[in-house]
């Protein structure tokens, strides 16, 4: 059962990018407070009327598989998520 019902569509989302001052910290934080973090930006997003993610990229690997695993099982509130790899540039 799809509690929020049909939303708006993120067709570009980076749920692991963290708001930081620099984008270079990002890379600092641990990979367990980051999966927090990206979980946290998942349910934000979904608040906002967002059910559904494409992922664009994410700042580390596995942090969108991760987040769309657990949202998928239904452990954690999120949009549906097209998870991505991180970036290469």
């Amino acid at each position: 059962m799809d509690v929020f019902g049909p939303g708006l569509v993120d067709g570009h989302s980076h749920l692991s990018f963290l708001e930081k001052p620099n984008i270079v910290e990002i890379g600092f934080v641990p990979v367990e407070e980051h999966t927090l973090e990206t979980m946290h930006n998942a349910y934000r997003v979904l608040l906002g009327g967002f059910t559904s993610c494409v992922g664009a990229s994410s700042a580390k690997a596995r942090l969108d598989i991760v987040i769309r695993n657990e949202i998928n099982a239904g452990r954690i509130p999120g949009p549906r998520l097209l998870a991505s790899t991180p970036e290469i540039t």
